[in-house]
This record gives structure tokens, sequence and C-alpha cells, in this order.
């Protein structure tokens, strides 16, 4: 698997804080499709909660009652927002009537409490996942249970529906996450790394192409199938690309006229990785990444000397207060120097090859110049 460092897309401000609507723990929290409601769970009793519009204070809608004996540990409305499915540590799920508030039916089998439950975007099927280790798919219309898969060797802490439906994926508490047919309930892909922390939430993207996982290490990260043994690297452009409108090299442009304009100042700061590749190193300590962004604000780093590297060619500050020299240069701490030169070589081939798909896009005043400019920017050996 490979660990995500997100990137900024958007801050959020406060609109409400619904501490009076919560008696207990929030354990999911759930907005309808339609954007007109918010789903809790948090005791015994599932309720939503009027939130159109954002700007009025949020106003109880419906409390679902006389369905769980437990606590509701998970929630998810259908697609068109009429039906309202929860799950429960009394080892049942429910299905509601959102509009009404009513009660539908209880699913019962699992023997153990029931921990979390999604429906099927396109098709009258849900899917939860229990203690018991195992994952159920239940024909909404009847009730009727049609798969028991025993999953794991584990609690099941999550489980999601791909966009099309086809494909469910699941995590346990013991690490493990895999991905099954809904059709067939066959297992199509077991996710996994070599000592796996416990996975508390998963889920497709909306595409379909990938699962992210959240472990209870305080990490996050995107699986892979089972056999790939190092992360693979993976390219979006400007850290988005199935959100940009654009092409990717006009975003370049509009960003370099605002460093010009402003006189800003470009910093690529590694605050997770040192010392080797996958299986080796260690994390860089936050302290020092702490010094660098100080250096950052302060303006020392203007001032300090600097030395160029191999193929990328990025200036490489000598020496920071407070920081080990020898961390800033990363060939040094490597233990294997051959090792760092071919890892070296092989990231600067993928990034060469990335960016070959945008060359023939052509942009500055002739047409040539600033892409040209770009491509000068990048690995050279």
């Amino acid at each position: 698997m490979a660990e995500i460092r997100p990137q900024p897309f958007r801050t959020f401000r406060v609109i409400h804080t619904l501490t009076q609507l919560i008696t207990e723990t929030a354990r999911r929290v759930q907005f309808s499709p339609d954007g007109l409601l918010l789903a809790i769970a948090s005791d015994t009793i599932p309720r939503t909660y009027n939130i159109s519009p954002p700007s009025n204070k949020p106003t109880l809608h419906r409390a679902f009652r006389n369905g769980h004996a437990g606590h509701v540990t998970g929630l998810a409305f259908s697609s068109d927002s009429r039906f309202l499915v929860t799950s429960s540590s009394d080892t049942t799920v429910c299905l509601w009537e959102v509009s009404s508030g009513s009660l539908i039916r209880t699913l019962a089998g699992h023997n153990a409490p029931v921990s979390c439950v999604k429906i099927n975007r396109v098709s009258d099927t849900i899917v939860s996942g229990s203690h018991d280790e195992t994952i159920r798919i239940w024909d909404a219309d009847s009730g009727a249970c049609k798969k028991v898969i025993p999953a794991y060797s584990g609690p099941i802490t999550d489980v999601d529906f791909s966009p099309d439906g086809s494909m469910i994926v699941a995590c346990s508490i013991g690490g493990l996450c895999r991905i099954w047919d809904t059709a067939s309930g066959n297992r199509i892909i077991t996710i996994k790394e070599v000592d796996i922390p416990p996975v508390g939430s998963v889920m497709f993207s909306s595409d379909g192409r990938f699962v992210v996982v959240g472990n209870m290490d305080n990490t996050v990260v995107a699986g892979t199938e089972e056999g790939v043994k190092e992360p693979q690297a993976t390219f979006s452009a400007c850290f988005g690309a199935a959100f940009i409108m654009l092409h990717p090299t006009k975003y370049a442009a509009m960003l370099a006229s605002k460093m010009q304009k402003h006189g800003a100042t470009g910093w690529l700061v590694n605050t997770w990785w040192s010392g080797g590749s996958y299986g080796s190193g260690s994390r860089i300590k936050l302290a020092y990444t702490r010094k660098i962004i100080d250096a950052i604000h302060s303006g020392s780093l203007l001032k300090a000397n600097y030395r160029k590297t191999e193929v990328f060619g990025l200036d490489i500050p000598t020496e920071i207060e407070g920081v080990p020299s020898e961390i800033l240069e990363p060939m040094t701490t490597w233990p294997d120097k051959k090792a760092y030169k071919d890892t070296l070589l092989k990231l600067g081939g993928l990034f060469k090859n990335n960016f070959e798909v945008f060359v023939n896009h052509k942009i500055g005043k002739d047409g040539t110049v600033l892409t040209d400019e770009i491509l000068a920017a990048g690995p050279a050996f």
C-alpha cells in the first residue's frame, strides 16, 4: 500500500456545531444524496436532521424508533434518499422509510454486533459486516439473506460498494482488506502489506478505480492488490487531475505568472520518509520538520547556502538551525548508495514519461516558450 500525502483542496468554516442534538458519541454521520438531510448514529435511535438551507440551524427531521435495542453503529442512505439502513450492536440491520421514519423490516442473521452497513447504489442490495467475522448480502425488497461470506478471522470494521455496485470492499480489525464480486460472492483481490495495522474504514473512489483505507495507526493508504511488494507510482496533475477543468500546463502558466507578480518563492519540503525506499528508512522527526517550516517563515532560508541535486536539479540548503545537516542531503541518509542512485534515476524516468502526454499542448506567447521552460525544469540525466 502507498501512503497518501494529502494536499489542501479547500478550507472549510464551521457553520453549525450540533452538540445539543447528540446525547452520546457520534459513531457515524451521513448526508443524504439529495443534500437535504444529515443522519447521525449516536445511541439506540438513529436520527435525521433538516440541513437545508445550510444557513438555518439544523432541526430534527425524524427519530427512527422501535428498531434497535443496541447502539447504532452504522447507517447509509439509498441513492434516491428515500430509505435509510442502519446497523447495530444488537446484531440486526434495519431498513427505514425516511419520509415517515417507519421501520420497513429488520434483517436478522448475524450472531454478533453488526459494525457497518451500506446500500448498493444501483440495485436493491444491502451489505453488512459484523464482529462474527462475516459479510452478509441482503435483498432489500424481501429481507432475505442472499449470501454469507466468511470473510476474515477478525471483526469486520467497514464495508463499501463500488459505484457501479459490482464489487464490495471490506476491512477488518486484523488489518486485511478484500474486494469481493457482489453477484457471486467470490473474492477478487486481497489488499495487504507487511505488518498490517488494524483497519478502521475503507471506501471506493468515486470512479471505482481506487480503494482508500484508514488505518488505526494515524495513516491513510491507497490499496494495491495482493502480490504487489512496494508502492506503485501514481501521477495526478495539480494534485487533482479528476477535478481540474483546464489543461495542466494552463495552471502551470497561471502559477508562474502569480509567483512572478508577487515575488513568491516555492519550497518543496519532504516531511515524510528518509533513509531508504519502501521497507527501509524511517519517518523524518516532526521536530525537524517544524524547524524547516520555521526557517521558511522567518526568511532565514532565503539567506542560506545551497547545493544543486543531480537529476532533478533541486536546490538544497546545506544548513538549517536545529536540523542535522546529514538529513538535508537525501543520499547521505541511504546506507546503500547504489540503491539510492538507481531509485533516483528510476523516479526521474517516471517523471519524464509522465510528462510526455503534455508536451504537445503548447502554451506561451509564441506557443512554445512556456512549454519548453517546463520541460527544461524537469529531470535531466
